[in-house]
């Protein structure tokens, strides 16, 4: 019986450059995608770096202890579109989804914090979409 189900299910042979086409038609544009993301994360460490060694030069210690990075999962993006119920598409990503990218800077001082703000919203190229303060509650 299983091997009667399996013969009746209807397949479509390819040649190993049309597989190849076929895969690289769907993964392409999640690549880069996410490439994006990844350059994005990138940049904006950078400005962090920079303003972390900047604001150094106006005291002894230098206010940022640590910045981690992160790009959401292919599976954490999954179950987030499902949970919402957003069709999954390239398309739905960039338009649902807003932290794909995450940039987490840590400071050992709360005025710390307000400082790199600052000098990080000062920048021509940077603007704030929403603010949460979870120090100020």
């Amino acid at each position: 019986m299983i091997k009667e189900t399996i013969k009746n299910i209807p397949y479509q042979f390819f040649t190993k450059e049309e597989f190849i086409n076929l895969i690289e038609k769907n993964t392409k544009p999640y690549k880069r995608l996410m490439t994006f993301y990844k350059c994005a994360i990138m940049e904006v460490e950078t400005k962090f770096n920079v303003l972390n060694e900047e604001l150094s030069l106006d005291g002894e210690t230098n206010p940022i202890e640590s910045i981690k990075t992160r790009i959401k999962s292919t599976e954490s993006l999954a179950r987030k579109m499902n949970k919402r119920k957003i069709t999954p598409t390239i398309e739905n990503i960039e338009q649902n989804i807003f932290d794909v990218a995450g940039v987490r800077v840590i400071c050992s001082f709360p005025e710390d914090i307000y400082r790199i703000e600052q000098a990080f919203l000062s920048q021509d190229d940077i603007t704030l979409i929403e603010r949460k303060d979870y120090i100020e509650v």
